[in-house]
């Protein structure tokens, strides 16, 4: 058996290897890690060389500094006022030019994931003229669930999901491809849509929703 790799008093983003603590459901060492908060942690070694896990959690919980938006505009949204903080992360009122108005986080409107109400993916989606291809779309559910067979947030090989990176609702020539495509069980793949919506999220959501 090839010996256990040696991190002790590495560190990982905010965290300092301490020992090593256990093993988790697939027989992969887990460390005891000391947090730069104070706090301690244990994670599995795999997380955290490829800097899935950063911190005890403390990161994920730090507000963001707020940078005012308001008259800014992003695509068909105006901003029209701060409307709240939540999970650390700043909540700007758009006004779309279509009338309607919605709550949008900095981070949607800074990176360009959210340009409307919905209106402009509704837009994109008639001018494409894409039809809906049942067919297509479970070939390609199977081939990410072949490349993939486990969920990549828990391991679960059971009742898996085949999940689009970026929604196809806005990226419909996207839908059938597997390289847009990573595999969560059921429950997983709950969590993070009823957290991150079904039509606003990326791969910047993914990475934050696997690192929690």
């Amino acid at each position: 058996m090839a010996k256990a790799k040696d991190i002790t008093n590495n560190v990982y983003g905010l965290l300092t290897a301490i020992k090593i603590c256990g093993k988790d459901n697939f027989g992969r060492n887990k460390w005891l890690f000391q947090c730069q908060c104070g706090n301690t942690t244990e994670a599995a070694l795999n997380n955290v060389l490829t800097g899935t896990t950063k911190s005890c959690g403390c990161l994920k919980n730090k507000p963001y500094r707020r940078i005012d938006l308001t008259n800014n505009r992003y695509g068909r949204l105006l901003v029209v006022s701060y409307a709240e903080t939540k999970n650390g992360k700043a909540i700007w009122h758009c006004k779309c030019d279509c009338g309607k108005e919605i709550n949008v986080s900095y981070l949607k409107l800074s990176r360009d994931h959210t340009k409307s109400c919905g209106c402009l993916q509704y837009e994109m989606r008639r001018k494409l003229h894409l039809p809906k291809n049942p067919n297509a779309t479970a070939a390609w559910a199977r081939e990410v669930k072949r490349k993939t067979p486990y969920c990549i947030k828990c391991y679960s090989t059971e009742k898996l999901n085949a999940h689009h990176v970026k929604p196809y609702s806005t990226n419909p020539t996207l839908r059938n491809d597997p390289n847009n495509g990573v595999t969560l069980c059921q429950k997983c793949h709950q969590k993070f849509h009823y957290r991150y919506g079904k039509s606003t999220h990326g791969q910047d959501e993914l990475n934050e929703f696997l690192k929690g």
